[in-house]
């Protein structure tokens, strides 16, 4: 695939479904997948496209401008995300119900569903509210933050220089792990407050957004189109990006003892530097890898990836605690066939979905 008619990078849905793939197969419990880089890349395309979308022509930089533009890119997966929430607390209530269910604990469901309803849970430095009922709606909660300041922040990003942009891009990483050291200092490696603040804290994800806006901006800039074959570049390009994500996976599993090096690797700087190269490998078309991975398979997985994002975990959940009601064991060899089909009906439901909401929409605009 190439370019679209109205200039959307096809060959980016492939990226959105590797990402979404990494995130699924962390979540069945797979020792080795690239969730981390996977949510880094989410962050980076988002604000790679708009950057690209917007970069000419900012939308309105006023409150109520910047409120619309994030209502805006949520609008269609919110109600998914209540229904989700719902289902979520529901599953607790019943756990509960089995050893006892208690006045408090129906307040502090009722309490997570309005924190999650706000789409404030990430704001929280605490894993059991900030990824509490449909863990992963943190990643939407934090969006959020970012659709709102992005008004603003592509006006500023526009008036600099290729050279600056290009500079800051590159130097959020690091700007990233000067802020997490004192964080680290204080609290220590792995406590919630450390996880937390390099994970799902919004304004320590504007560095994986706003380093996708300085790529959008430059690469809209440089007036690139997708390569009409594969080359040499393209080709020695895709093999650098694999070479350094397989070294930095390599090293982050290493023991390492130094405050400095430990906030290096916390869950969010170096794999921005990552992101920026998939997404531009990606949207450059011009290796071989590339290429062979984009195509309609990995594009309909990427479609409804946004929606499969939400509701896999909760089928996760609700497929596990269901074979522990009936004493069914999901391990062993019943464990690929499973994960299968929870993969199967993650992207069913998500293409369902997909498929009501945009019904929804035509109706509206009639």
């Amino acid at each position: 695939m190439a370019e679209g008619a109205n200039g959307r990078i096809r060959s980016l849905q492939a990226l959105r479904a590797i990402a979404f793939l990494g995130i699924f197969l962390s979540h069945v419990g797979f020792s080795y997948s690239w969730a981390g880089l996977a949510v880094s890349i989410f962050f980076v395309l988002s604000g790679f496209l708009l950057a690209l979308r917007h970069g000419q022509q900012p939308p309105s930089a006023s409150l109520r401008g910047c409120a619309g533009f994030a209502w805006q890119h949520v609008k269609r997966i919110y109600l998914l995300h209540i229904v989700c929430a719902v289902l979520f607390a529901f599953l607790r209530l019943v756990i509960e119900m089995t050893v006892g269910l208690k006045g408090e604990t129906v307040l502090e469901v009722a309490g997570l569903l309005a924190l999650n309803g706000a789409l404030l849970q990430s704001w929280v430095p605490d894993q059991m509210i900030n990824i509490s009922l449909n863990g992963v709606a943190w990643f939407l909660s934090a969006s959020v933050f970012l659709y709102f300041i992005f008004p603003l922040l592509i006006r500023g990003l526009s008036r600099l220089q290729s050279r600056a942009l290009t500079a800051l891009g590159l130097l959020m990483p690091v700007i990233q792990i000067a802020a997490y050291l004192p964080i680290l200092a204080l609290f220590r490696d792995q406590s919630r407050v450390c996880v937390w603040f390099s994970y799902c804290f919004p304004v320590f994800r504007l560095g994986d957004f706003t380093a996708g806006c300085c790529l959008g901006l430059l690469y809209a800039r440089a007036g690139r189109r997708q390569a009409t074959r594969v080359t040499a570049a393209g080709t020695l390009l895709e093999r650098a990006a694999l070479a350094l994500t397989v070294g930095e996976a390599w090293l982050r599993r290493r023991p390492y003892g130094s405050l400095f090096v430990t906030a290096c690797f916390n869950n969010s700087s170096l794999y921005i530097w990552l992101a920026l190269l998939w997404v531009y490998v990606f949207a450059a078309r011009a290796g071989a890898l590339t290429r062979l991975l984009d195509n309609r398979a990995l594009a309909a997985v990427g479609d409804v990836s946004m929606y499969a994002y939400l509701i896999h975990f909760l089928l996760i959940q609700y497929v596990y605690n269901f074979s522990q009601l009936i004493r069914f064991s999901i391990g062993g060899p019943r464990r690929v066939p499973v994960i299968l089909l929870e993969l199967a009906l993650s992207l069913l439901l998500a293409a369902g979905y997909r498929r009501l909401a945009a019904m929804s929409a035509q109706l509206k605009a009639k």
